[in-house]
């Protein structure tokens, strides 16, 4: 039989270790007293954080967590089409502006062209 290794050991305290390997595992401790000691201060920890943190695991996700909710309140929220007219609006300034620019930048070279 191979030796328990700390993964064994983290899978035993998880109690997911298969059958053959917790009673392997549960060989090796009863050898080794203080490596049981340590194991079984471990195993009360982690029992006791999965027992305080059972109701959190039970609670349900609020439904916007459930598959295509986003997509549901996305297009149920009224600031899309108001984000869709004001980028448009900006675009139109932008380019008025630049078109502005433009415009005086030419009027500016060329005046001192002439001169």
């Amino acid at each position: 039989m191979p030796d328990i290794t700390e993964i064994e050991i983290q899978l035993y305290i998880d109690h997911s270790l298969s059958e053959e390997r917790r009673l392997a595992v549960r060989k090796h401790l009863f050898n080794d007293l203080s490596s049981a000691q340590r194991i079984g201060t471990y195993e009360r920890h982690a029992d006791a954080l999965r027992r305080a943190l059972i109701p959190v695991a039970e609670t349900p996700l609020p439904s916007i967590f459930e598959p295509n909710s986003l997509e549901t309140e996305l297009s149920r929220s009224p600031s899309i089409p108001l984000n869709a007219v004001s980028g448009a609006l900006l675009a139109i300034l932008v380019t008025y502006v630049a078109w502005g620019w433009g415009g005086l930048l030419t009027h500016q070279i060329t005046h001192t062209l002439l001169r």
